[in-house]
Order: C-alpha cells, then structure tokens, then sequence
C-alpha cells in the first residue's frame, strides 16, 4: 500500500498548484471533491491550513469517505477535481492517481492509519 501524510500530500499539491488555485481551501477542496465531499461542508474556516500544516488530523467524514471509496471511481474524479488545479509542468500532477493505482486495498496488514482516538500511525507503518 502506498501511503501518504495528507498535510504532506497538501503541501505537494500546492507547491505544484496553478496559479488560478491560489488558495490551500482549493486544493483542499479538489481533494475532498475527489470523494464526494466539499471543504465548505466543514465549519472550520482554518481547516485547509489546519490540514496542510499537519496541526488537524483528517477530518472523520474524508477518512470514511476514502476507505469506503471505489478505486477507479477515486482516479476518475481526481482527474475531475483536482489534477485541473496542478501545474501539468510538475511531476506532481500525476502522482495522486499513480499512488493509488498502485494500492491494495485488501492489503488490511500494512494500513498507514487507523481511526480510534484520531490518527496514529501503526508500528509497522511507522518501522517502514
């Protein structure tokens, strides 16, 4: 399983940005586009800086929304969603798909996070 912090992926993202997305809210929001979501659901006006600075962990609604999503329906909307707001000039700009394209999602062993009382990485995860 490739795995990925989402503050790091965040801040990836925005450095690859084009510079019509000029805010972390919407590449934040590509992102939860990407899973049927949108940051404007969420109260928290600081969440995207929350989010990309690592201070927040990955909102409930996004982490469910993740693990219960479709593969190919997940790279079909980063495609929609996202990969618009990043730079094609960057290596970046693929990146997203490639990672999850190379996923297993039954592979249950080697998950990079787990949701009990916010997010903490596994020892194996963490060994890697």
């Amino acid at each position: 399983m490739m795995c990925m912090c989402l503050g790091t992926m965040l801040t990836l993202l925005y450095q690859s940005r084009l510079h019509n997305s000029d805010k972390i809210r919407d590449i934040c929001d590509g992102v939860f586009s990407s899973y049927d979501l949108k940051i404007s659901d969420f109260p928290d006006a600081s969440l995207p800086g929350h989010l990309k600075s690592g201070h927040d962990a990955v909102p409930k609604k996004l982490y469910e929304a993740a693990r219960d999503s479709d593969m190919e329906e997940t790279i079909d909307a980063i495609d929609r969603y996202l990969i618009k707001l990043i730079n094609p000039d960057t290596i970046i700009s693929s990146a997203p798909q490639s990672g999850i394209s190379k996923d297993n999602p039954a592979d249950n062993d080697r998950r990079c996070h787990e949701l009990d009382s916010g997010m903490e990485q596994t020892e194996e995860a963490f060994l890697q």
